[in-house]
């Protein structure tokens, strides 16, 4: 989450880039491959996309609402982002069991609704494909969110999500 901070300079858009790419890395888990890199690597790269996803969705905000930041305001020495210390990797890992082990534990519909809003599907092409209606899409997404915002709530204190 440190990383998506430091990103995207706002919490609450922190905290949904984080969520965004610990479930993405959940729900691509199958197509991972020690053999073709590290996990912090493919992680790294999952939550970078999350918080430019993030950014993108900011920005249609009118540029007049918000002020640039210049990355040598934040990196002084490169203006870049830092990569991972062995302690945030680690923190990201715990975290992706979490989300885990909460999703492991919703209704298949939960789950579902989840996947869709992660790519970006409209709620009603969703209840289409899914032959249910939008607002039973809706429910089943915020519900889904509740119960992954617990589970880190859980394990990282009220911080999460609030």
């Amino acid at each position: 989450m440190q990383l998506c901070f430091l990103r995207l300079a706002n919490r609450s858009d922190a905290e949904e880039a984080a969520q965004d790419s610990f479930l993405k890395l959940w729900r691509s888990r199958e197509q991972f491959d020690p053999d073709k890199g590290h996990f912090w690597k493919w992680w790294y790269v999952v939550a970078s996309t999350a918080c430019n996803d993030r950014h993108r969705r900011r920005s249609t905000i009118t540029a007049a609402a918000t002020s640039p930041v210049d990355p040598h305001d934040i990196y002084p020495q490169t203006g870049r982002c830092p990569a991972p210390t062995p302690d945030e990797l680690m923190e990201a890992e715990e975290m992706s069991d979490y989300i885990g082990t909460a999703m492991r534990t919703m209704p298949s519909g939960y789950v579902t609704a989840l996947e869709g809003a992660l790519a970006g599907e409209d709620p009603e092409a969703h209840a289409r494909r899914h032959n249910t209606r939008p607002g039973t899409y809706r429910s089943h997404l915020l519900r889904a969110r509740r119960k992954a915002q617990h589970a880190l709530r859980e394990r990282y204190g009220q911080a999460v999500g609030a």
